[in-house]
């Protein structure tokens, strides 16, 4: 078993202190047996071997009170052991990167010192970033428009919908469904905007059927289907 940091202070922690003796050992011999991530595989006949003592192993963690998790019936885990051990965790360290891929495996993730976190937290919002950016630019390319892509409640509503799980495709289909059914409409093409585009009715407008192009004379005059008819000559009278 390769070397390891001991706690000379542990003597003075009331948890370790208020420990009966026999679970004193217990608790140093779990330290030393686990593996480098601090997960400690069960071998209840080895520990009471060697320290002498039967313990009843269904109350072990209820005496250690939070300080072990169990991760399964084979194998428990010391939360606090990877921070004391050695700080900070970085996938650029080579012994931390070992114990990050057992972490990974194991499922314990969340318990990456804040570093590591909060490089993976950056990787996220230069992403969100990015894609925000993609989308608010074919906006303007489809709308002829000048909206920003730093105004919060714009990022807001688009990173709503992405959570939802939808795409880049997803609002390019938006952009131009809504624009060629709303561009030539007086009173609809007011909201040619990402407040309702992205709104709860993201949805609706996605999976519309499409809006048949609207065709007009010289005059600007609505015609009726393939035919050259104005259709104010159907309005009645």
């Amino acid at each position: 078993m390769a070397k390891r940091y001991t706690d000379s202070l542990k003597w003075d922690d009331p948890f370790f202190a208020d420990l009966p003796n026999d679970y004193k050992l217990l608790w140093i011999f779990i330290l030393d047996k686990c593996n480098h991530a601090g997960i400690y595989k069960l071998n209840p006949r080895m520990a009471e071997f060697c320290l002498g003592t039967k313990y009843d192993w269904n109350k072990v963690l209820g005496v250690f009170k939070g300080r072990i998790q169990s991760l399964n019936e084979e194998k428990w885990f010391i939360p606090k052991f990877i921070e004391y051990q050695y700080g900070v965790l970085t996938d650029t360290n080579r012994v931390h990167n070992s114990i990050i891929q057992i972490l990974n495996k194991e499922g314990l993730r969340t318990v990456l010192g804040s570093k590591d976190k909060d490089k993976d937290q950056d990787k996220v919002k230069d992403k969100d970033k990015d894609i925000i950016k993609e989308i608010i630019d074919d906006l303007n390319n489809t709308l002829n428009t000048s909206y920003k892509t730093t105004s919060s409640k714009t990022q807001q509503l688009i990173k709503a919908r992405l959570s939802e799980g939808y795409t880049l495709e997803n609002f390019k289909t938006v952009h131009r469904t809504k624009h060629k059914e709303w561009k030539d409409d007086p009173k609809m093409n007011k909201f040619l905007r990402p407040e309702t585009l992205y709104s709860n009715k993201f949805e609706s407008y996605l999976n519309q059927k499409g809006t048949p192009e609207v065709r007009r004379n010289a005059k600007g005059e609505i015609l009726m289907g393939d035919t050259n008819i104005p259709l104010r000559h159907f309005d009645k009278k």
